[in-house]
């Protein structure tokens, strides 16, 4: 009970007021929140902690670097959740005018190329002003989310409007309802042959995939999804991945990587978990998926 007052205190509470605020205060404001969080949050520090001791090399871990990077995961996770409400209610101009792109020559290869391509981002720093950036350049894009459903939300429905919410926003960006996991891979396939970018998060935990395929990641093996891999081979769409980056706490870097034209479907596949591993390595606190890793590696051996 205690955790979802605080839920809904943050999500519609906190953040609302917060992002009517000049920046770079919100997201000031919410990484000193987020430090309440890591505080209150014992047993989400320990999860952490334990699986970033078993994945990640030693030199990332020593010199107090554990407790930082800890520390800082719960400020990126504040203000990738803050976004959404910067840009209904704050100052969205301004975060776009700041925004730092690297890989712009990538990001042209796939607009000068024209038509449909599939966008990847991963659960990692967070990518939202990916979308308004592109929305800007005249993309349209079709966002792919897993179900949102009330009843997966029993002791928890903050959680379930703020996602909602979420995707409430993606859809009136761009005028065009979110497709769900539920409604199958069909509404993707026509958004691609009608020329939209299809986006979704790759590193899926294994228990949400229908398609997969198993890859090394971290040392461990784990299962990545493949559909949108096989979707991008049949229809001859290039993948586009990118990274969001926290830099200094309050600005955000998007980083767009070398498109790929899917020839082999695994080995593409691999590459795309090859460069999420890179980006983990260089920021091991903006992957999202710490707390609940061990789902995640539910099938490694």
């Amino acid at each position: 009970m205690a955790g979802n007052i605080w839920l809904w205190l943050r999500y519609f509470v906190f953040y609302p007021i917060f992002s009517l605020i000049p920046p770079p205060y919100p997201y000031l404001f919410s990484r000193l929140l987020s430090r309440l969080d890591y505080w209150r949050s014992s047993g989400k520090r320990r999860a952490i902690q334990k699986w970033m001791v078993a994945l990640l090399e030693k030199p990332l871990l020593e010199n107090g670097k554990l407790d930082q990077a800890i520390r800082r995961y719960f400020e990126v996770i504040y203000c990738d959740e803050i976004d959404n409400f910067i840009y209904l209610l704050g100052f969205s101009k301004w975060f776009l005018r700041r925004l730092r792109i690297e890989g712009q020559e990538n990001l042209n290869n796939v607009l000068n190329r024209g038509g449909a391509a599939i966008l990847i981002c991963y659960h990692f720093g967070g990518g939202f002003w990916v979308l308004p950036f592109l929305r800007e350049k005249g993309v349209r894009i079709q966002f792919f989310s897993r179900d949102i459903r009330k009843e997966d939300y029993p002791s928890g429905k903050a959680l379930f409007y703020f996602y909602r919410l979420s995707n409430w926003t993606i859809g009136r960006m761009f005028d065009r309802d979110v497709s769900y996991k539920g409604g199958g891979r069909s509404s993707l396939i026509q958004a691609l042959q009608e020329g939209f970018w299809v986006t979704t998060a790759f590193d899926a935990p294994p228990y949400l995939i229908k398609e997969s395929t198993e890859v090394d990641f971290l040392g461990r093996r784990t299962r990545f999804p493949k559909g949108l891999v096989s979707m991008a081979k049949a229809l001859d769409v290039p993948i586009l991945p990118f990274f969001s980056f926290l830099e200094a706490g309050k600005e955000r870097r998007i980083c767009f990587e070398r498109p790929l034209y899917v020839d082999d479907e695994q080995k593409a596949v691999e590459q795309c978990v090859r460069l999420l591993e890179e980006r983990i390595m260089e920021r091991p606190d903006h992957w999202h998926l710490w707390p609940t890793a061990e789902d995640f590696f539910a099938c490694s051996s």
